[in-house]
């Protein structure tokens, strides 16, 4: 009887327990800043998928810098050509700017810069609410090339493709 009891208890306490499960969208997303348009910066970006876990997320990406030069990777200053950081964004009205969840963490971390045909490839994501039924975009940056500021500006990649809850 007592451990009839007990089980009783175990399985009531699971089932009433709050659980959290994790959401993976598989996006598999391959996008090119080619050298037709961004002569001194070419690069590659992939997103392999965006893992959401209540209001955690994170991104599984990567970014190749396909210049002749090094790119460095560093916060925004919050200027007119690279407003944002490695996150998320969508448009929630009709404006130009983009509400966004900025990343907290990357593993590995990002590196200061990127040389000529060096790739970054791991994880990033961070803690906010992600809106239901809005078109979400994928974040890259801020790059600076190697002339940024005076000739080319820096710049961050927002994905064309997105996603939507």
């Amino acid at each position: 009887m007592k451990v009839s009891v007990i089980a009783i208890v175990v399985v009531g306490a699971l089932l009433l327990a709050p659980t959290t499960s994790a959401r993976t969208l598989k996006l598999n997303w391959v996008e090119q800043r080619t050298k037709a348009y961004y002569t001194s910066t070419p690069m590659t970006f992939k997103v392999k998928d965006v893992v959401l876990v209540s209001r955690n997320w994170s991104v599984h990406a990567s970014f190749t810098n396909r210049s002749t030069a090094a790119i460095r990777i560093r916060p925004s200053l919050g200027n007119y050509f690279a407003p944002y950081n490695f996150g998320l964004g969508w448009s929630a009205g009709g404006g130009q700017q983009l509400d966004v969840v900025r990343y907290s963490f990357a593993r590995p971390v990002f590196p200061k810069q990127l040389r000529p045909g060096q790739t970054w490839s791991g994880v990033f994501g961070g803690r906010g609410q992600l809106p239901n039924g809005l078109i979400i975009n994928v974040i890259f940056g801020p790059f600076y090339p190697p002339t940024a500021p005076q000739t080319v500006k820096e710049f961050n990649w927002i994905t064309s493709h997105a996603f939507k809850l």
